[in-house]
Protein backbone atom coordinates (compact mmCIF):
# COMPACT_ATOMS: atom_id res chain seq x y z
CA UNK A 1 0.00 0.00 0.00
CA UNK A 2 2.58 2.35 0.99
CA UNK A 3 4.41 2.01 -2.59
CA UNK A 4 1.62 2.13 -4.47
CA UNK A 5 0.70 5.75 -2.50
CA UNK A 6 4.62 6.85 -3.13
CA UNK A 7 4.68 6.13 -6.70
CA UNK A 8 1.17 7.45 -7.37
CA UNK A 9 2.31 10.46 -6.41
CA UNK A 10 5.40 10.79 -7.58
CA UNK A 11 4.24 10.04 -10.79
CA UNK A 12 0.98 12.87 -10.87
CA UNK A 13 4.68 15.31 -9.70
CA UNK A 14 6.27 13.85 -12.90
CA UNK A 15 4.00 14.38 -15.35
CA UNK A 16 2.46 17.58 -14.23
CA UNK A 17 6.15 18.69 -15.06
CA UNK A 18 6.68 17.14 -18.28
CA UNK A 19 3.59 18.79 -19.49
CA UNK A 20 4.50 22.43 -17.46
CA UNK A 21 7.89 21.96 -19.77
CA UNK A 22 6.14 21.62 -23.15
CA UNK A 23 3.91 24.22 -22.20
CA UNK A 24 7.15 26.26 -21.53
CA UNK A 25 9.13 24.49 -24.31
CA UNK A 26 6.10 25.19 -26.99
CA UNK A 27 5.31 28.66 -26.20
CA UNK A 28 8.65 30.62 -24.72
CA UNK A 29 11.57 28.91 -26.63
CA UNK A 30 10.31 27.96 -30.07
CA UNK A 31 7.27 30.19 -30.76
CA UNK A 32 7.13 33.19 -28.56
CA UNK A 33 4.41 34.83 -30.76
CA UNK A 34 1.67 31.94 -31.29
CA UNK A 35 0.05 30.80 -28.06
CA UNK A 36 -0.40 26.85 -28.01
CA UNK A 37 -3.02 25.92 -24.82
CA UNK A 38 -2.57 21.62 -25.06
CA UNK A 39 -0.88 21.34 -23.01
CA UNK A 40 -1.76 24.34 -20.34
CA UNK A 41 -5.48 22.32 -20.53
CA UNK A 42 -3.95 18.90 -20.10
CA UNK A 43 -2.47 20.27 -16.83
CA UNK A 44 -5.52 21.60 -16.14
CA UNK A 45 -7.44 18.77 -16.54
CA UNK A 46 -4.36 16.53 -14.45
CA UNK A 47 -4.57 19.08 -11.76
CA UNK A 48 -8.27 19.18 -11.32
CA UNK A 49 -8.67 15.22 -11.25
CA UNK A 50 -5.73 14.76 -8.84
CA UNK A 51 -7.25 17.37 -6.63
CA UNK A 52 -10.79 16.66 -6.64
CA UNK A 53 -11.38 12.78 -7.20
CA UNK A 54 -8.11 10.97 -6.59
CA UNK A 55 -6.99 12.74 -3.50
CA UNK A 56 -10.33 12.30 -1.80
CA UNK A 57 -10.51 8.58 -2.80
CA UNK A 58 -6.33 7.95 -1.39
CA UNK A 59 -7.77 9.77 1.85
CA UNK A 60 -10.46 6.82 2.36
CA UNK A 61 -8.42 4.28 1.58
CA UNK A 62 -5.34 5.04 4.09
CA UNK A 63 -8.09 5.90 6.87
CA UNK A 64 -9.76 2.40 5.97
CA UNK A 65 -6.06 0.54 6.19
CA UNK A 66 -4.22 2.60 8.63
CA UNK A 67 -2.73 -0.76 10.10
CA UNK A 68 -0.49 -1.31 6.38
CA UNK A 69 0.87 2.37 6.47
CA UNK A 70 3.84 3.70 8.88
CA UNK A 71 4.13 7.54 9.32
CA UNK A 72 6.88 8.09 7.17
CA UNK A 73 5.22 6.67 3.97
CA UNK A 74 2.30 9.17 4.73
CA UNK A 75 4.25 12.36 5.31
CA UNK A 76 6.41 11.12 2.22
CA UNK A 77 2.97 11.32 -0.15
CA UNK A 78 1.85 14.44 1.43
CA UNK A 79 4.88 15.67 1.07
CA UNK A 80 4.45 14.96 -2.95
CA UNK A 81 1.09 15.69 -3.53
CA UNK A 82 2.06 19.76 -1.30
CA UNK A 83 4.61 19.85 -4.05
CA UNK A 84 2.38 19.12 -6.49
CA UNK A 85 -0.20 21.78 -5.43
CA UNK A 86 2.69 24.31 -5.65
CA UNK A 87 3.26 22.93 -8.58
CA UNK A 88 -0.73 23.53 -9.98
CA UNK A 89 0.11 26.77 -9.88
CA UNK A 90 1.93 27.41 -13.10
CA UNK A 91 -0.95 26.25 -15.36
CA UNK A 92 -3.32 28.20 -13.32
CA UNK A 93 -1.38 31.24 -13.99
CA UNK A 94 -0.33 30.86 -17.64
CA UNK A 95 -4.17 30.23 -18.23
CA UNK A 96 -5.14 33.48 -16.37
CA UNK A 97 -2.32 35.24 -18.36
CA UNK A 98 -3.51 33.84 -21.69
CA UNK A 99 -7.28 35.02 -21.01
CA UNK A 100 -5.52 38.38 -20.46
CA UNK A 101 -3.70 38.17 -23.87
Amino acid sequence: MKKVWLAYNGIAVLILAGLITLDYVVNIVIDGSGIDTIYTELAIYFCGFNILIAMPIWLIVLLVNRSRMNWKSVVAGIVLFLIFLGMTAYPVVTVIGYMAY
